[in-house]
């Protein structure tokens, strides 16, 4: 069984969807959300942008970032806009 939060008990977890979560234990909290760039998280995603989601279900949020796309061998920057929070 893998230890998430390095023997230390979680204080909140939100789970807004499958694969879409966030678990806070002190100083430090796991985010992860599906189809968004792991950079992008890790700097512009926080808990409290999780509690927010679950509290006003009428809010969504839109990520946007650059990524290198591959199509018929011929290398492009793309940039992407995708929804980043809904329930």
């Amino acid at each position: 069984m893998k230890n998430e939060t390095d023997s230390t008990p979680p204080t909140e977890f939100v789970g807004l969807r499958a694969k879409m979560f966030s678990l806070s234990s002190g100083t430090k909290s796991q985010k992860k959300v599906e189809g968004i760039k792991k950079n992008y998280v890790k700097k512009n995603v926080r808990h409290e942008s999780f509690l927010n989601i679950m509290r006003n279900t009428t809010t969504n949020t839109q990520a946007k970032f650059h990524m290198f796309k591959s199509t018929n061998h011929i290398l492009n920057t793309v940039e992407m806009t995708k929804t980043s929070f809904s329930l």
